[in-house]
């Protein structure tokens, strides 16, 4: 590149100027996110690329735990796209057979259904989005092959009753059964309550798994959506430039704060 100082100098001036209003316009509404473009390319590209990630709000717990009303409350009042794992295992053979015996499904079997499914979505969505995956993961390896597949920033939320018994007595209440039999809901219930695969995902995925312990008969899936998973914001203010990069590394650790 032949351009001198001046010439360079005189491109930055007009790209601020012309960037500025629109930078204050979104900045006043949260649409700005800043990234640091001192470092090499991949340290660039490490710290931007997870703005354009998906949010991914995984909800596992047993048949009748309110998962799918959950979902339902983020999908109607905060435009979340919602994957009905269950319903697109029963939409094929090996799918339909696993849930109907109230197996754990193989992560080769339920993990591209899932993938597929999110691709969609997020491609009519536009780009970024806020998505909740309910009745999945169910194991270390099915949550292993969703982040291989499909990149996003993901969290957990486990919906779970103290006792087994409750679970059950849910399951065989709930709406979405369909013709599920005793011992199909007793086994899913099972694998989920005290599984061992269970137990081992929720261990390893643990730093963003959030957990919440049901009572029988009194589920509050409005209080769940307000309580742990509609969005919180941190304010941190910064006067000068060594309080301004300590809030950026702040900010960098903590996903709602600003």
């Amino acid at each position: 590149v032949d351009d001198n100082a001046e010439t360079i100098k005189k491109r930055l001036e007009t790209f601020h100027a012309c960037t500025k209003p629109a930078l204050n316009f979104y900045d006043s509404i949260s649409r700005v996110r800043r990234v640091c473009a001192h470092g090499s390319l991949d340290e660039v590209y490490d710290m931007a690329k997870t703005y354009f990630f998906a949010n991914v709000l995984c909800i596992v717990g047993g048949q009748g735990s309110g998962k799918r009303a959950v979902a339902e409350i983020l999908q109607d009042n905060f435009g979340y796209k919602v994957v009905y794992v269950a319903d697109l295992l029963r939409d094929t053979s090996d799918g339909r057979a696993v849930v109907d015996r109230g197996d754990v499904a193989d992560a080769f079997l339920v993990g591209p259904l899932v993938v597929d499914e999110l691709t969609r979505l997020y491609r009519t969505a536009g780009g970024c989005a806020n998505f909740v995956v309910v009745g999945y993961p169910r194991t270390h390896q099915q949550m292993s092959f969703l982040k291989e597949k499909f990149s996003g920033n993901y969290q957990i939320l486990n919906l779970r009753f103290r006792k087994l018994g409750d679970l059950v007595s849910a399951a065989t209440k709930s709406d979405s059964v369909r013709d599920s039999s005793f011992s199909a809901l007793q086994r899913a219930a099972e694998n989920i309550h005290s599984g061992a695969e269970m137990h081992a995902l929720l261990e390893r995925y643990g730093s963003i798994t959030t957990s919440v312990v049901l009572e029988a008969g009194s589920i509050n899936p409005e209080k769940i959506v307000t309580d742990c998973v509609k969005p919180k914001l941190t304010i941190v203010a910064a006067d000068d430039e060594s309080d301004r990069e300590l809030a950026e590394t702040l900010a960098r650790a903590d996903e709602h704060m600003l």
